[in-house]
C-alpha cells in the first residue's frame, strides 16, 4: 500500500513540475545532503565540523561544477569528505 502511494506522489510530481523545476529540485536536494554530510566531523581529517555556511557554499560548488572551495580540499577533508 505504501509503496503504491509512494509511486503515486512521485508520477504526481514528475508531472506537474515542468523539466527545469525537477532539476532544479533535484540539485536543490543533491546540494542540501551535500551540506549535511559535509558538515559532519568525520567528512575532516580534524574531525571537527567545518560549518554550516561553509559545508553549503562547498557542497553547491561542488555540485555546480565551479571548484570552489574555502578550505585545501586535499589537507582539510578526510577519504569521506
Amino acid at each position: 500500500m505504501e509503496l503504491a502511494i509512494l509511486s503515486f506522489t512521485k508520477k504526481r510530481i514528475r508531472n506537474e513540475l515542468s523539466p527545469t523545476q525537477y532539476l532544479s529540485l533535484v540539485l536543490l536536494i543533491i546540494i542540501i545532503m551535500g551540506t549535511f554530510l559535509l558538515n559532519t566531523p568525520i567528512a575532516t581529517v580534524s574531525n571537527e565540523s567545518i560549518g554550516g555556511i561553509n559545508a553549503l557554499f562547498t557542497a553547491t560548488s561542488a555540485v555546480c561544477i565551479t571548484g570552489l572551495t574555502i578550505f585545501d580540499t586535499a589537507t582539510t577533508f578526510s577519504l569521506f569528505g
